[in-house]
């Protein structure tokens, strides 16, 4: 089919096909590329990778305080009887990257939730 095709058009068609095809092409990706120059010039990857550190770096202040703050009780904060550990969910192993916490229960009340810990996680 695209043989019989290629026989009946005229050969100047298919040449003007593939110049404005060509310039087309050229046409959509030349503003990509010059966006991607400007992106990787030496200025704007150092700057991204300044603001990086900076956030790094209040961030682990922020979780620095927030631990030296923390209070570990062990008790039900709606019963005030003692809590026990859970297994924490994925989500909070993601949420403990920035503030240390832990996932505990309370028997009597059924009361479940979050707290921040202060203690710091022993190395093996």
């Amino acid at each position: 089919m695209v043989f019989l095709l290629w026989i009946l058009i005229p050969e100047d068609y298919i040449q003007s096909f593939f110049l404005v095809s060509q310039e087309l092409l050229v046409f959509l990706t030349t503003p990509i590329i010059d966006f991607l120059g400007l992106l990787l010039s030496p200025t704007v990857i150092i700057s991204l990778l300044f603001i990086i550190f900076i956030a790094i770096i209040l961030m682990m202040r922020i979780r620095y305080h927030i631990k030296r703050n923390a209070v570990d009780t062990n008790y039900c904060p709606v019963c005030d009887n003692k809590i026990n550990r859970r297994h924490r969910k994925p989500i909070h192993h993601l949420l403990s990257l920035f503030i240390p916490v832990r996932y505990y229960y309370c028997k009597s009340c059924g009361w479940e939730g979050l707290r921040i810990s202060s203690k710091v996680r022993r190395k093996k």
